[in-house]
């Protein structure tokens, strides 16, 4: 793993892809199986605690807030979503996330070019979505979108909830993270994530050898890269392009890559927050000069030489969701996430009756 930070913000795992992928020898294949197995006991065994860390933060927002307001107060707390908490009914309603503010801008963008406000300019259609974003109530947001509201309220677990019950329910969902809540108090405790359920596995399978089959193994050979179609965009698409690509193929980011398909930078869902910092909503501005100011690296790796171990170590000590894979010649060719390291472990997307979700509010 380099420890050198590339010029365009993106850092490279040390690695080289060539010839066609073999698979782990009938020994190894084994191995990894039985490590799978043993993953999956431990989290069957283990509760949702096993993954609340020792010090968090939990934001719960009133429904009757602003949308700016309130995605302003969750890039404030440093955080990624809120609990939506409705005063009439006394209830949590929901999660609100950097994807809502996301589909939330699409929505106004449109509505803005469907009032004719386009012919006046960019200008204009950024003053409207800025209006927009002060006019509607975190409530009103499942109307604009024309969904209804979930009866039971928000998804989440309790403290006794094992971690597999979370990983089943973030695969079936389609989410990630789920609230944990104290029937006793009504208290949200922490939100369960992959990473946190990531970091906890990593340390359990790094004390352990019989685990040293599975980490060896390289990405390709377990099959982490392989995900079709592959959508990337190039360097002057416009943001509210690259929004819609997020939206249309449900993904968290999209790399973005020059005409040969080289890695430039990767743009997630969660980067619409610094449209909040700085409160410019240009959605026709190209996507590198929206990213200009992201602060957090773009890791890459190669498939067919780092193994399983070196992937784990990059996610589960620097906070990363995700690795772009790419050939020798720097080509993007996949991308692992971290769904996709527990799709590994429990070998599907969840249970089979809850394969068809109803959404979320404000997940």
């Amino acid at each position: 793993m380099s420890s050198m930070q590339a010029a365009d913000d993106v850092r490279p795992v040390a690695g080289v892809v060539g010839g066609a992928v073999a698979r782990p020898p009938s020994g190894e294949m084994q191995s990894v199986e039985g490590s799978r197995t043993l993953l999956r006991g431990l989290l069957t065994k283990y509760s949702s605690t096993k993954a609340m860390p020792s010090s968090a933060k939990v934001v719960v927002l009133d429904t009757e807030l602003s949308v700016r307001h309130a995605f302003w107060a969750i890039y404030d707390n440093g955080l990624n979503c809120a609990i939506a908490w409705d005063a009439k009914r006394r209830a949590y309603v929901g999660m609100l996330t950097y994807t809502d503010f996301m589909e939330v801008l699409r929505f106004l963008y449109r509505k803005a070019q469907a009032d004719g406000v386009g012919a006046h300019g960019a200008g204009a259609v950024t003053a409207a979505i800025a209006a927009g974003l002060d006019e509607h109530q975190v409530k009103s947001w499942q109307t604009m979108r024309g969904g209804q509201a979930r009866p039971d309220g928000l998804i989440s677990v309790r403290p006794d909830a094992t971690l597999m019950d979370c990983v089943h329910l973030l695969q079936s969902q389609q989410v990630h993270r789920i609230p944990v809540i104290d029937p006793a108090n009504n208290a949200v405790l922490c939100t369960v994530t992959y990473w946190r359920m990531l970091r906890y596995l990593t340390r359990k399978m790094k004390k352990n050898r019989i685990f040293d089959g599975l980490l060896s193994c390289t990405i390709a050979q377990l099959g982490l890269a392989s995900r079709k179609p592959l959508v990337t965009v190039l360097t002057d698409a416009t943001v509210i392009a690259v929004l819609d690509l997020l939206s249309e193929h449900r993904i968290s980011s999209i790399p973005v890559v020059d005409e040969e398909g080289k890695l430039v930078n990767m743009y997630a869902r969660t980067d619409v927050q610094y449209m909040a910092l700085t409160q410019s909503y240009n959605m026709d501005m190209p996507v590198t000069e929206a990213l200009q100011h992201k602060v957090v690296p773009v890791y890459r790796c190669r498939a067919d030489t780092d193994t399983l171990g070196v992937v784990l170590d990059v996610m589960a000590s620097g906070s990363v969701r995700r690795l772009v894979c790419v050939d020798e010649a720097e080509v993007v060719r996949g991308i692992v996430a971290l769904s996709d390291i527990f799709r590994l472990i429990t070998g599907g997307g969840g249970r089979e009756r809850d394969l068809q979700p109803e959404p979320e509010p404000f997940a």
